[in-house]
């Protein structure tokens, strides 16, 4: 599998983190599904869209992923660094 086969991300978990992994996916052309065992902290996390956050989340996306600059069909971003880690056997395994 290489990194351009991923299209959708799935981010266990609503808190701090798992928002900002889930909104650094999504401004970079993946479809994102956010899981929380806690539907407390889902309502929360749900609750935190502002609509400045929208916003600017929205204007993002025109400004770089509408106009190929950023994203999966761009194929810039993120992923293309010299080397990536994820390219190397055992990424996954630690074993890298």
């Amino acid at each position: 599998m290489k990194i351009d086969d991923v299209r959708y991300i799935f981010s266990l978990g609503a808190g701090t983190m798992g928002q900002q992994i889930a909104l650094q996916c999504a401004m970079h052309g993946y479809d994102v599904i956010v899981y929380d065992l806690s539907s407390d902290v889902l309502r929360d996390a749900a609750a935190a869209r502002s609509p400045e956050a929208v916003a600017a989340a929205d204007k993002f996306k025109d400004e770089y992923i509408d106009k190929g600059l950023l994203g999966v069909k761009a194929g810039k971003g993120f992923y293309t660094y010299p080397n990536p880690a994820y390219e190397r056997p055992g990424f996954l395994t630690g074993k890298a």
